[in-house]
């Protein structure tokens, strides 16, 4: 079965059948009020167990792009803490609720490593592993770059000195060169 998702209502997120009609629904585990896709009207939907609805289709979550507020349902990264003994830092999360009148820029998400919920207004769509390495690679030539430029007295630092050091530095990173841990 082919669902025109354009054509639903936009609160609604599923298609339930029961006794061949076709009902656009906000997906719950309760008592809700559909819309029967054919004529339009209300239809009181009972998803308590045992129930006669089918579930017939999920709508389908656009690609967030970063743009605007995270779609519910999603995986994203947000600015949260893990715990309360941990600083705010970037985590894998969950969309599970939209935003609350008074709290519009504001979701609430689950994260991922612990469970823990959050209401967060920092997110963004999850890196891609290139985007990991690239600012990993950034985060280590800048490394070197501080080392080497520190080790210039401050009153012989030029904007060109600063290009030629970041120019090494590059050249270091490419050739191999890391700093080793210590133990």
């Amino acid at each position: 079965m082919n669902i025109d998702w354009s054509k639903a209502p936009e609160w609604a997120n599923a298609v339930i059948e029961g006794t061949g009609v076709l009902v656009w629904v906000p997906f719950t585990d309760g008592i809700c009020t559909g819309q029967i896709i054919e004529d339009g009207r209300s239809q009181e939907v009972d998803m308590l167990p045992p129930h006669k609805w089918k579930l017939v289709e999920v709508r389908p979550v656009k690609p967030w792009t970063g743009d605007g507020l995270p779609p519910v349902g999603i995986e994203i990264e947000a600015m949260m803490r893990r715990n309360m003994h941990d600083g705010y830092a970037w985590h894998r999360a969950k969309v599970v609720h939209g935003p609350l009148p008074g709290s519009e820029g504001e979701v609430l998400v689950f994260c991922l490593e612990t469970t823990s919920p959050a209401w967060v207004d920092e997110f963004r769509p999850v890196r891609t592993p290139e985007q990991i390495a690239a600012e990993q690679r950034k985060k280590e030539i800048d490394e070197i770059h501080k080392i080497c430029i520190e080790s210039f007295p401050s009153s012989t630092r030029t904007g060109e000195l600063n290009r030629t050091i970041s120019d090494c530095a590059c050249i270091i990173y490419k050739a191999g060169y890391r700093k080793q841990v210590e133990l």
